[in-house]
């Protein structure tokens, strides 16, 4: 089964704390189009309809989302349900992280849909966790670096800056400890898929 980028980012939303993503990721929701056929099972094997407008889904796992026609709930293919704000918002935070596990992924990061936000393989636990640290050192780095911060830094008075630098050393600090552990992870990956028969050949 094909593992979803919603898979990862809704695990970034459980590990990472974060007023702005928490509030963008209640304020979406996926919406499944016109035209998609739904099923009264889990397994997408009994179809009994086609959706005749829009609705808002729910997503659950990579394969199936939740709709609810009528009073009734029925079931989707993940994949035909157009992405939330927040889906799109935290693809840019993956595309920046996964070159920092490329080469250590024994599968094939580039193996990837964009436009569906699917990874055509199915990525193992391990895999997971890592690239949600990678994503998450991501979202803290765009904190350290926001701009905004440091102009207001810059405008505010002599006792207000110290605690905005020390706000600022504080995720400096947690970006890099994020680092560390993402680093410690991906070596843990790697040395557990080494071919070791191989190794000295």
């Amino acid at each position: 089964m094909a593992t979803t980028y919603s898979e990862l980012f809704d695990l970034v939303t459980f590990d990472l704390k974060s007023y702005e993503l928490n509030t963008l990721y209640q304020a979406s929701s996926n919406v499944c189009p016109v035209g998609v056929v739904y099923y009264s099972d889990t397994s997408l094997t009994t179809s009994v309809g086609t959706t005749a407008t829009s609705y808002v889904s729910t997503y659950v796992t990579g394969s199936y989302s939740s709709i609810v026609v009528g009073s009734t709930t029925r079931y989707v293919s993940t994949v035909h349900c157009i992405a939330s704000n927040y889906d799109v918002y935290m693809t840019g935070f993956l595309l920046r992280a996964i070159p920092s596990f490329e080469k250590a992924c024994s599968q094939d990061l580039s193996d990837r849909n964009d436009t569906t936000m699917t990874f055509n393989i199915t990525l193992t636990d391990s895999e997971k966790d890592i690239l949600v640290r990678l994503i998450a050192v991501q979202v803290v780095k765009q904190e350290v670096f926001d701009i905004r911060q440091i102009r207001g830094m810059l405008k505010n008075k002599d006792g207000e800056r110290y605690s905005e630098a020390n706000l600022l050393k504080e995720k400096m600090s947690l970006q890099d400890r994020l680092v560390e552990l993402a680093d410690k992870a991906i070596s843990a990956y790697d040395i557990s898929n080494q071919d070791w028969d191989t190794f000295y050949d």
